[in-house]
């Protein structure tokens, strides 16, 4: 058997159990329902008749409801805004349909001699809804107890960025203990992210106070989770780390978040390159067309990735023409592939040269 065959069957067990649990609080959901509505669970007949239709078409629709918009294939330890969209729109689509079927079909089929009151249709419905988060919630909750438990002993960490990278880290981290790392809080110089909570983590103040809070919640690692942040604020976050003694890492760059690309094993020491980020600069568009339109431009090492991009972007520019230099003769072929065929009314000319 495949090593995640244990797991597997765990989940599905987890499921059936939940299977068995929806069956059973969604009929206790309408009987409590009724109770509700008549103080009590002494009904009059033409009720408990219509209490036992309505219970005998509502449950077993409710579950194929629950089965069609696949809550009983769910991962409920790792459960998150999917998972919850999916679960209130079950629970409202079954409360809707029950609804009409109570108050109207089933009195109008001749099923039952008085149809279902408008409040035990009602009541039924919300108590079906916390029926079917409870358990769930509570699956959740045991399962983000066991990542915490795990944590315990693991190197107290402050998050710098409270952003989509921060996010994303931290989820990594609960996820995967091994790694060592405890995730803390964030820091953020945003000030309406102050006294929030992301991830469950509270922001506890802006870049400025990174030293103070190391010291205050006994921070033993810094995580800079912010990819695009100036080279001048990653070396003041990894010189304040430095003064309080304790060790700094970052993370790859945006477009690795992006695309799904980040794991927590990609955490790395900061480098100099980090450390000598530049800010981004502005180019002036309208100056560089009034120096590149008809005008015969040369490029140097236009079969690099720097040369070909600028030979893009001056080709969207109208030139007269584009001299293409580089040493390369299969890259400045490819290059002149792509660029005439996506701008063929410039003139590109290839030149196999050394500078």
């Amino acid at each position: 058997m495949p090593t995640e065959a244990p797991e597997l069957l765990r989940t599905r067990f987890r499921n059936r159990y939940l299977f068995g649990s929806d069956a059973v609080l969604f009929a206790a959901s309408t009987a409590l329902a009724y109770a509700l509505r008549f103080d009590g669970f002494e009904w009059l007949p033409a009720h408990e008749h219509a209490a036992l239709v309505f219970l005998a078409v509502s449950l077993p629709l409710k579950l194929y409801l629950f089965w069609r918009f696949g809550l009983y294939a769910r991962l409920w330890r790792h459960a998150g805004v999917v998972e919850l969209e999916r679960l209130m729109a079950a629970s409202t689509l079954s409360g809707l349909i029950c609804f009409f079927i109570g108050a109207f079909i089933l009195s109008a089929a001749g099923l039952i001699p008085i149809r279902v009151p408008f409040s035990v249709l009602f009541m039924d419905a919300l108590l079906t809804a916390a029926s079917a988060v409870g358990p769930r919630l509570a699956v959740r909750v045991w399962g983000r107890r066991g990542q915490r438990h795990r944590l315990a002993h693991a190197s107290r960490t402050l998050m710098v960025g409270a952003g989509a990278a921060g996010e994303t880290i931290v989820k990594e981290l609960l996820a995967h203990p091994n790694v060592g790392l405890n995730p803390i809080g964030f820091v953020d110089d945003d000030r309406s992210k102050h006294g929030h909570r992301m991830c469950d983590l509270p922001v506890l103040g802006s870049l400025s106070a990174i030293k103070d809070i190391i010291l205050t919640h006994e921070i033993d690692e810094v995580v800079i989770a912010m990819p695009n942040a100036p080279g001048r604020t990653v070396r003041e976050v990894v010189r304040v780390a430095m003064e309080a003694g304790v060790k700094t890492r970052t993370i790859p760059g945006m477009s690795d978040i992006l695309t799904g690309r980040v794991a927590v094993g990609q955490l790395r020491q900061v480098e100099i390159q980090d450390l000598l980020r530049r800010d981004p600069i502005q180019t002036d568009l309208e100056e560089v067309r009034a120096l590149a339109t008809g005008e015969t431009v040369l490029v140097t090492g236009a079969g690099g990735s720097i040369g070909s991009e600028l030979c893009r972007q001056l080709a969207r520019l109208d030139p007269a023409e584009v001299v293409l230099l580089g040493h390369g003769e299969n890259s400045i072929f490819e290059v002149l592939q792509e660029l005439g065929a996506t701008y063929p009314t410039v003139t590109f000319v290839p030149v196999i040269a050394d500078v």
